[in-house]
C-alpha cells in the first residue's frame, strides 16, 4: 500500500483510478463486476501468512463471483502484469462479510475477517470472526460472545504487543467492543453500548493513544491503555472514518460520517481534531453537502497522491463540497479531495469521472490505496 505512490490505485467501492508518471490526469476505470455486494476492501502488507512479500487487496462482502472466478465471500488480488488475478482463499462463510483486518498477534501477520457468517467452533468460539493462516481459516477462542462482528482493527502501544479491537452486536449482555491481546480477551477502556465504527493510533500531542468512533463516549474518545478521554465535546453523529493527516504542530486527526456537529461547531459531513479543538475542513461549516444543502455523508476518506501532491479523498453520497454558503461550494459527484487548504474536484473524482447519485445509489462506500502491478 504506497499512499503517496504516484503509480498507486486508489479504490472507491468498485471504481479505481490510476495516475501513472507522466500521465497528467488519472482516470477512471471499471473493475471487474460482482454477482453481490462488496462491503469491505483491505491492502495487506505481504508478510501475512500465505503472502508473497507483494501487497494484495482482499474484498469482502455477500458475494460468489469476482469477473468470473468463483471467490465466495472473500476475494484476493495479487499484483501483477494485466492488473493482477482474482483468487478465492477457500472461506465456507454462509453469510455476509463485514470486515477485513491484517494482524499479528504474536505467531506472524494473519487476515482477519468478521461478519454475519457463524462457523463452527471448538469449546464456544467466536463463530463470526475467523484468522487465515495462508491455508486454512481457523475461529477465535472463546470469551466473548458477539451475534455478528462489524469492524475489526489491529492496534499496539509502544513497548506492548498488539491487540485486535473486536466490535459487534454482543450477546448475552456483552461489551459492543473488547480486545484480543496475549493473555486472551480484555476491556479496551470501557463500556461501549454502541458499535465501533472506526480506529486509528494517533498522537494529537498527548502520545500513541488509540481513537475510537461510536455513539458511545460522545461519539469520538481515546484510550491510552488506562483511562479514556473524550475529543472536546459530543461529536455527532458519529463518524464512520479517522485518518490522521499532516505531521508536527500542523497534525490533525480527520474524521467523516454524516457528522454536523463537533464539539458544538458545525461541521458538514468531515471534521478535524488538532488535539484541543475541533474545526470543519476549511472553517466553520465546512465540507459537504447534498442537493437541498443539507449535510452530505463521507463514508471513506484516504491519502492518495495522484501526481500532484498527497491529499485527503473523500467519498461518499455529497453533490456539493466547499464553503458555508452556496456560493462557496463547487459541483461534486461522491468524490472530492482536501489538500490542507481547500476543496477540489478532479475530472476523475468529479463530475464526468464518477456516476452521479441517481446511477451510483450509493455513492462510494469504501476506498483503499493499491498499486496494481506492485510497489515503483
Amino acid at each position: 500500500m504506497c499512499s503517496s505512490n504516484r503509480a498507486g490505485w486508489m479504490l472507491a467501492g468498485w471504481v479505481s483510478t490510476t495516475a501513472a508518471l507522466g500521465q497528467a490526469q488519472p482516470a477512471w476505470r471499471a473493475m471487474p463486476g460482482l454477482n453481490g455486494e462488496g462491503r469491505t476492501l483491505l491492502v495487506t502488507s505481504g508478510s501475512e501468512a500465505g503472502g508473497n512479500g507483494l501487497p494484495a487487496l482482499w474484498l469482502g462482502g455477500d458475494f460468489s463471483h469476482v469477473g468470473g472466478v468463483a471467490t465466495g465471500r472473500v476475494a484476493k488480488l495479487s499484483v501483477g502484469a494485466g492488473g493482477g488475478t482474482w483468487t478465492t482463499t477457500g472461506g465456507a462463510f454462509n453469510y455476509s462479510v463485514a470486515a477485513l483486518c491484517e494482524h499479528d498477534n504474536g505467531s506472524g501477520p494473519k487476515v482477519y475477517v468478521g461478519g454475519s457468517f457463524s462457523l463452527a467452533t471448538p469449546q464456544g468460539g467466536l463463530a463470526c470472526v475467523a484468522a487465515f493462516d495462508g491455508s486454512t481459516w481457523s475461529t477465535l477462542p472463546g470469551g466473548y460472545a458477539l451475534t455478528w462482528c462489524n469492524s475489526l482493527w489491529s492496534y499496539q502501544f509502544p513497548g506492548e504487543a498488539a491487540r485486535l479491537l473486536v466490535s459487534g452486536t454482543p450477546s448475552a449482555g456483552n461489551n459492543y467492543a473488547r480486545a484480543l491481546g496475549p493473555n486472551g480477551w480484555e476491556d479496551a477502556g470501557g463500556t461501549f453500548i454502541t458499535v465501533v465504527d472506526a480506529a486509528r493510533m494517533h498522537n494529537d500531542g498527548g502520545g500513541l493513544e488509540l481513537f475510537t468512533a461510536n455513539g458511545t463516549f460522545n461519539g469520538t474518545n481515546k484510550f491510552n491503555g488506562v483511562r479514556r478521554a473524550t475529543l472536546g465535546g459530543n461529536c455527532a453523529p458519529a463518524p464512520q472514518w479517522m485518518v490522521p493527516m499532516g505531521e508536527g504542530p500542523s497534525r490533525r486527526l480527520v474524521v467523516g460520517g454524516a457528522t454536523s456537529f463537533a464539539g458544538g461547531v458545525q461541521v458538514a459531513g468531515v471534521a478535524s481534531w488538532n488535539g484541543t479543538a475541533w474545526n470543519g475542513l476549511g472553517g466553520t461549516g465546512w465540507g459537504l453537502f447534498r442537493a437541498n444543502g443539507g449535510t452530505g455523508t463521507a463514508h471513506a476518506g484516504v491519502l492518495w497522491d495522484d501526481g500532484s501532491g498527497e491529499k485527503l479523498w473523500v467519498g461518499g453520497q455529497f453533490v456539493q463540497v466547499g464553503g458555508n454558503t452556496a456560493a462557496l461550494r463547487v459541483p461534486a459527484a461522491n468524490i472530492a479531495c482536501w489538500d490542507g487548504v481547500a476543496w477540489s474536484v478532479p475530472s476523475a473524482g468529479g463530475i464526468t469521472g464518477v456516476p452521479n447519485m441517481g446511477a451510483y445509489r450509493n455513492g462510494a462506500e469504501t476506498m483503499v490505496v493499491f498499486d496494481f502491478d506492485g510497489p515503483g
